[in-house]
Order: C-alpha cells, then sequence, then structure tokens
C-alpha cells in the first residue's frame, strides 16, 4: 500500500531561475537548471529547506544533467540537505 505524502498533493512543482522542485514518495527532487554556483545555491537551499521543513522529506535527489559546473557553496547544499533528511 502506498503512503502518499501530503506534501505532494499541495506541492506539484515549483519553479525559480535556478531549479524546479517536486515531491514524490516522500523524495525531494531538485532538478537544476544550470550551474550550482554562490547565487543559485542560495535560492536553492531556501527552497529545499522550506520543502523539507513542510513534509515528510525522507530522500532528496539533486538532478545534475543540466549543470556543467559547481562550486563550494553547491557541495554545501547538498550536505545541508542530506544532514536535514538524515537527522
Amino acid at each position: 500500500m502506498r503512503t502518499e505524502n501530503k506534501l505532494e498533493t499541495i506541492l506539484p512543482m515549483i519553479k525559480d531561475n535556478g531549479a524546479t522542485y517536486r515531491v514524490k514518495n516522500h523524495c525531494l527532487i531538485v532538478e537544476l537548471g544550470s550551474d550550482l554556483d554562490h547565487h543559485v545555491s542560495i535560492q536553492v537551499k531556501e527552497h529545499s529547506d522550506r520543502i523539507i521543513q513542510t513534509g515528510d522529506i525522507r530522500h532528496v535527489i539533486f538532478d545534475f544533467s543540466k549543470s556543467s559546473f559547481m562550486d563550494s557553496s553547491g557541495i554545501g547544499v547538498i550536505m545541508g540537505r542530506y544532514k536535514q533528511v538524515k537527522y
């Protein structure tokens, strides 16, 4: 039996300049639309934090298929979301 996350029904998709955010099966999917540099990292961190705190998120998937560059702030975003979901 599949348990649907309440967040899936109220948050089908959020899109900003840097990424698209979807929730499916307790998983936050962040599809990056460009490189993950300092400016984009701020937006991704704020949006993903809000979603993780709002819903029952157990996993986070970052889709880097449209990215060719990531700086240290991008690595910080990934590690921070990992820690949020893990604990």
